[in-house]
Parts: structure tokens; C-alpha cells; sequence
């Protein structure tokens, strides 16, 4: 490979393979990808690369989109790497809604640096953002032979609140590193027009920096995505046949990858009409109801559903409480003795298709971020739990899972933020 940054157009193919002499090697950086971001192996197995854009794919009008200029994102990733430094314009924004595939990007990318994909030299360093991220960048030398691949910006408690701030000391940090990709939801994300007007460039901070939006699927994008995920299964042909027929009933939710990953759930849930509440609300079902199935042979048998659910909102209401992600067993533990709704949590089986994970140290997670914001909601709108002392702010997944609700249920008028934020916060929303 020359000294450049560009993906040959089969690497996909072949880092599987150099992943498993790289597992000898770095087994243990393996895990600790694992241990925050999932499990990278199975991510290499089932991946398809996504496209990118240089606005918003949600303002996209349907009569304009032959119009849309796409293109693969690591062929964009590698004309970032490969071009001349200058001030501002080594750190890219990479943007999208929930699920689309932003970490599995970064980790990708990862990957291909241990596979010895990228040029002798550079060095890549993958890190969740939190309030400890900066000061551990302080520790870095030799920084312009190094990337960094700055994930979840949203999920970042030291941004909540202070968003454009938070981005400013970020970008003021590793102005001087080789390259930096900060990835970010596209609605919690602050920043200026360039004052060029050139799209694909925000300034915010003093700094002028490139932004990308991660494309929907295509539907060959998609049928990839299900013959790659379904390959060994003697019912394949059968599952992507009815998963196409399903996804094709979820809107724009049909391009998300995370949503994908799970179509056989949303076979077995019978529904017609589908939005942004429903397809969480059918996902966690099927997850619980497994859960149930598993232990029906055991001397203890499983609670009834609506108990599992309490106890995974009550996890998911303090996680959130917190600005965490993450609890551990010992934590855990201390935190049934307060909440006996939380006792199923340890008996519950952790699997591939679980939406609770554990990490190698037997730290509890949620496997998505998204399913920890639905299950807040959720739990609110069912009288689980109460937000009004809470001071919790809702999220803008958060709110677009309630607004999903509210049209489900027949209030479709328009509901401003501000409103709707104080509805989540303090009102009975079951009577709304």
C-alpha cells in the first residue's frame, strides 16, 4: 500500500482473514473495542459500507433525490486522511440520526488500521467521548503521526447542555493531531454556517471544519445487509424475502442498519403501521419475550413481562440520571437493595440478540443508546416511573420518540420543544 490513505475496493473482503492473525497480536485491543463499542468481528462479518453526503439526508426532497451527489464513505474517509493539513480542516464531523451506523464506521476504520490497511507510520487511537476523554489526550505525544476517532459527541455528559462549548474544547485539543473524526447525531449537533456558504463546511469555534451525513440505505444496500446477516441459515432465502417485504412498510426506519439487524423480531410482531415508537416498542418486546422462553425449564421461572420491562426502565432511568452508559455488578447489586424492581437484571441471560450486554470486567450496558432513551420514555408514558422530580432533560431521541407516541395515538398537532420538553419533564403524558 502506498503512502496514502485509500481502501482498496475489496479490503472488506479481506479483513476478516487478517483480523484473525491480528487476533494473535492484539487480542487484547480486540476486547477492549469490544467491551465499549460490540463485538468488531461479527460487525466485519455482516458490514456494508454506507454512503455519505454533504447535507442532511432528512431535507432531502423526494422530487430532487436523483439529484443527491453520494458517494461510498471510506473512499470520502480517505481524500480527508490523504489531503494537505491546514487549521481547522483536519477534523471531519461525521453525522446521522440514531442507528445508522456511525460507530460501526469508526470501528471499521479501526480495524482497518490493525489490519494493516492504512500506511506504515500512523497510528489510530478509538475512543467513546466523555468527561474524562480530554485529559487523557494529554498523555498523547507524537501527535501528527496519530488519528483519532472521537465517538458519540451526544452521549458525552460534558456536552449536555453546552454543546458548542464542548465542541470548541474538543476541536481546541487535537487541532494538532494527523487527522480527527468526531461522530455525532445529527439533531443534537451545534455549529455555524460557513461563512463561504460552501456545503459540507461548518464553523464553530473559530474553527472551519468538513461535515459528512451518513446516507440512508439504498435497497441494494439494504438486501446485502439481510443476505450477508442471514448467509447460514437453511430458512435465508425465506428471511430476506419477508424482511424486505416488512422493512419496506417503515418509512425512512427501513435504511437504519441497527434496525435492520433485528427484522426477524419485527416479523414475528404482526404490526402494519410502524414508526419511530413502534419499532422500539416491537423490538424490546421480542428481546423480553425471549427472555421469558429461556427460562420456562428452570426451577425459577421468568417474571411476567411487564416486570421485565419496570425493571430494564428502572436500569435505563438511572443510567440516564447519571449521564452514564455503563453499571457495574457490585453497583448493581447496592442498587436492588433501594429498587426491587431492578431484580431481574442479573438473572437475565446475556446473548448476541440481547439488548443488554456485558462488558469483559461484568459491566451491565444497553446495546444501543438509543434502546436506553426508549425505555425511559416508554416507562414514562406507562406510569413506570416519574420524570417530574427527576430533572432529567429529555434527549432529542427522546422527543422524537415521544412525538411518535403522540401521532400513534391521534395527537398530531404541532408540538414546539420547548412544550414538549416540559410535558416530559412533569405531566401525566398517558391522559395527553
Amino acid at each position: 500500500m502506498q503512502d496514502t490513505f485509500g481502501f482498496a475496493v475489496e479490503w472488506g473482503a479481506k479483513l476478516l482473514g487478517r483480523l484473525a492473525d491480528a487476533r494473535k497480536r492484539r487480542g487484547l485491543e480486540l476486547d477492549a473495542i469490544s467491551d465499549v463499542f460490540g463485538n468488531p468481528l461479527e460487525l466485519a462479518e455482516y458490514y456494508v459500507e454506507p454512503d455519505c453526503q454533504q447535507f442532511n439526508p432528512a431535507d432531502d426532497d423526494e422530487d430532487e433525490i436523483s439529484y443527491v451527489v453520494r458517494e461510498p464513505v471510506f473512499r470520502r474517509v480517505a481524500s480527508f486522511f490523504s489531503g494537505a493539513k491546514r487549521e481547522g480542516r483536519n477534523q471531519l464531523f461525521v453525522l446521522s440520526d440514531a442507528g445508522m451506523g456511525k460507530t460501526s464506521f469508526l470501528v471499521m476504520l479501526k480495524l482497518a488500521h490493525m489490519a494493516s490497511f492504512w500506511p506504515r507510520g500512523y497510528d489510530c487511537l478509538l475512543y467513546k467521548l466523555g468527561p474524562d476523554t480530554l485529559s487523557e489526550f494529554e498523555k498523547i505525544t507524537g501527535r501528527r503521526r496519530k488519528v483519532l476517532l472521537l465517538d458519540a459527541l451526544d452521549e458525552d455528559p460534558s456536552a449536555w447542555g453546552r454543546v458548542e462549548e464542548r465542541i470548541t474544547e474538543i476541536l481546541a485539543e487535537t487541532r494538532n493531531f494527523r487527522r480527527v473524526v468526531i461522530t455525532c447525531r445529527t439533531q443534537f449537533f451545534s455549529a455555524g454556517e460557513d461563512p463561504f456558504n460552501r456545503r459540507g463546511q461548518v464553523e464553530i469555534g473559530g474553527f472551519l471544519c468538513p461535515v459528512i451525513y451518513n446516507s440512508l440505505f439504498s435497497d441494494d444496500q439494504m438486501d446485502e445487509y439481510l443476505r450477508r446477516k442471514y448467509k447460514d441459515r437453511d430458512d435465508a432465502a425465506v428471511l430476506v424475502s419477508e424482511g424486505k417485504l416488512i422493512i419496506q412498510k417503515m418509512g425512512s426506519l427501513k435504511c437504519r442498519p441497527m434496525l435492520l439487524s433485528h427484522v426477524e423480531d419485527f416479523l414475528q410482531a404482526g404490526q402494519e403501521d410502524w414508526n419511530e415508537h413502534s419499532v422500539y416498542e416491537a423490538l424490546i418486546q421480542a428481546w423480553l419475550l425471549r427472555e421469558q422462553t429461556k427460562r420456562l425449564d428452570r426451577e425459577v421461572p421468568s417474571p411476567p413481562i411487564d416486570v421485565l420491562w419496570r425493571a430494564c426502565q428502572t436500569l435505563a432511568f438511572h443510567l440516564q440520571d447519571q449521564g452514564r452508559r455503563e453499571i457495574s455488578e457490585a453497583e448493581l447489586a447496592s442498587l436492588i437493595a433501594r429498587h426491587p424492581a431492578l431484580q431481574p437484571i442479573p438473572q437475565m441471560d446475556i446473548t448476541d440478540r440481547s439488548l443488554l450486554n456485558k462488558n469483559s470486567n461484568g459491566d451491565y450496558r444497553f446495546s444501543h443508546y438509543s434502546i436506553q432513551e426508549f425505555l425511559i420514555v416508554h416507562g414514562s408514558l406507562h406510569g413506570s416511573l416519574s420524570l417530574k422530580d427527576s430533572g432529567m432533560k429529555p434527549t432529542d431521541q427522546m422527543t422524537s420518540f415521544f412525538t411518535a407516541w403522540l401521532t400513534s395515538v391521534g395527537r398530531t398537532e404541532s408540538v414546539s420543544h420547548e412544550i414538549l420538553a416540559y410535558d416530559f419533564r412533569g405531566a401525566d403524558m398517558r391522559g395527553v
